[in-house]
């Protein structure tokens, strides 16, 4: 919704979803200090140290979506500082390089539990230090990661649950090694048409209870019927179109 005037000074309010940035309610979102809940779109690059601000005035904030105007509106999170230790994260568009070392990340990315992630264009750096939040259940990664190869490795989202990786175009291999994603109950792999293999290493995935493949190259999904999935009481598999 567009923000109206006067938004502001509902000084109660506790949750907000779908409000569009302008740069009259980005400098004023400080104002509505007892939200929880904030969801906020089309933020461009320009408004984001004004944002970052802002958010530092919310006290009570546990759950927070930022979305990107653009794909070529870069997110500027470098000074992100929110006072309380958010819940949940999700962030679609592309970020700045030093986002997860921002002091928000650095103080309070453990208390973090459920992540999205879309249209971001993730390196395996931002991957690795993703990877790092201790507290993490839930990561949704869509169209969020560019390379080829998508290594999991020892030691990796030890607690993580549940994890969707949708819309990656350019992962031709997925690979989990030896003591990575060691909690996961849950598994969604959807779109990701350069895959023609099941993921090397799932069957170390013994917690794994549910393994979905959806819409995928007819070529994975023969050759992941032959993978060893015999300790994974639900797996599912479609390919594209059907």
């Amino acid at each position: 919704m567009e923000p109206f005037e006067g938004l502001w000074n509902l000084k109660e309010l506790q949750s907000l979803n779908e409000v569009r940035a302008t740069k009259a309610f980005v400098a004023n979102l400080g104002n509505l200090s007892q939200l929880r809940v904030l969801s906020i779109a089309d933020v461009r690059s320009s408004h984001c140290s004004q944002l970052c601000n802002s958010l530092s005035k919310l006290h009570q904030l546990t759950r927070l979506e930022i979305r990107a105007s653009s794909e070529d509106d870069l997110i500027h999170l470098d000074d992100l500082t929110i006072p309380n230790p958010l819940q949940v994260l999700d962030l679609y568009g592309r970020f700045s390089d030093g986002t997860f070392e921002s002091h928000f990340f650095l103080n309070h990315g453990n208390a973090l539990q459920l992540i999205s992630l879309k249209y971001c264009q993730l390196t395996e750096n931002q991957l690795s230090q993703l990877s790092k939040l201790s507290n993490l259940t839930y990561l949704d990664l869509t169209n969020a990661y560019n390379g080829q190869q998508l290594n999991f490795y020892f030691d990796w989202f030890q607690k993580l649950k549940k994890l969707l990786l949708k819309d990656l175009s350019h992962v031709s291999q997925i690979c989990i090694h030896k003591g990575a994603l060691l909690s996961l109950e849950y598994l969604c792999i959807n779109n990701l048409q350069e895959l023609r293999d099941a993921p090397i290493g799932v069957n170390f995935l013994t917690s794994l209870k549910e393994a979905y493949c959806i819409d995928m190259h007819a070529d994975f999904a023969s050759n992941f019927w032959k993978a060893k999935l015999d300790h994974i009481p639900n797996v599912y598999s479609t390919t594209e179109g059907k």
